[in-house]
This record gives structure tokens, C-alpha cells and sequence, in this order.
């Protein structure tokens, strides 16, 4: 079967574009992007377009809000990349939280931090162990920038909870 991707504030689709388009069409993936900058929604389909990638779809909505790519669900890879930095410590752990209903078993989440004073990067990787999200890769401390990969472990039954209406609000 074809990868799902989800990216939530996927920005020009910088994260997910160049990969798949370096992939080929040897391994097609479906991916939804999922941006609320009409300017920056236009950039990644332009993008995706430009390099073919028909299986590509970009959203200009919510990414907080789980109806924006609800009808997606469970996906494969998700990304969640430049947004633990502007939310508050307590929504961070609403979507870690809301994550086994969001992915497939198995699948893995791709999330970045840059640090801050206190570090919340340990925190942050304890809530995805706690979610059952076992850490598969982290890099970044004493960097100023973290990248993490957890793993969705379990039986697939998280997978009929249902999300809160709002997964974040930006602190900023």
C-alpha cells in the first residue's frame, strides 16, 4: 500500500516536496500538506505541481482544527515541524496526546523543537513515550535545534478516540 503523509503547518512544503520528488515515482506516497497561509499554500502546490506530483495535495486551512484532515486518517508520516516552538507547553501535549488517533500503528511521527529556557525538548520527548510513541531517533541537544522521531506502538484501538476540536492555538 502507498504511504499516507500529513504535514500540519506545512509552510511551502519545503518538508515533504523535495523528498518525494527525489523518491520518483517508484515510490509514490499520497500526501496532504496542510497550511493556513493562503501565499504559502500557493508556493507548495506550485511546487508540487511543478514536480509532478500528482499524488500531492495542499489545503489552505487549519491545521489546528482536525476537520481540516480528518478525512486522511490514520496516516503513515506526520509531520509536525515548527510548531511545538509557537504553542503553549499544555497544547503540545494535547496533540501528543492526540496522536494515536491521527497515525496508523506503526507509523511514525517527525516533530521539531528549538530550545528555550527551561529546555522543554525532555519534557516533550517523555509526553511521546508516554503516548506510546517510543523514540525512535532525536537530535539536537546541546543543539539550539531538535529533530525527533517517535514510532506509534499499540493495537490500533486509540484510533476510534475522538480528537478535540482544536488540537493548538498559536502562543504568538
Amino acid at each position: 500500500p502507498r504511504p499516507r503523509i500529513l504535514s500540519l503547518c506545512a509552510g511551502d512544503g519545503r518538508d515533504v516536496i523535495p523528498v518525494l520528488t527525489e523518491r520518483g515515482p517508484s515510490s509514490p506516497a499520497r500526501a496532504l500538506l496542510v497550511e493556513q497561509n493562503a501565499a504559502l499554500a500557493d508556493r507548495a502546490t506550485d511546487a508540487a505541481r511543478w514536480a509532478a506530483l500528482a499524488d500531492v495535495e495542499v489545503r489552505c486551512g487549519d491545521a489546528a482544527d482536525p476537520g481540516s484532515f480528518q478525512d486522511v486518517l490514520p496516516v503513515d508520516v506526520l509531520l509536525l515541524c515548527g510548531i511545538f516552538g509557537n504553542i503553549a507547553p499544555a497544547d503540545v501535549q494535547v496533540v501528543i496526546g492526540s496522536l494515536p488517533a491521527l497515525m496508523a500503528v506503526g507509523g511514525q511521527v517527525i516533530w521539531t523543537r528549538g530550545d528555550s529556557s527551561p529546555d522543554m525538548r525532555p519534557q516533550i520527548r517523555t509526553w511521546f513515550t508516554d503516548a506510546g510513541l517510543p523514540e525512535v531517533a532525536f537530535d539536537g541537544a546541546p543543539e539550539p535545534f531538535g529533530v525527533g522521531v517517535n514510532q506509534l506502538t499499540g493495537d490500533g484501538d486509540d484510533a476510534a478516540r475522538p480528537l478535540p476540536p482544536r488540537l493548538f492555538s498559536f502562543a504568538v
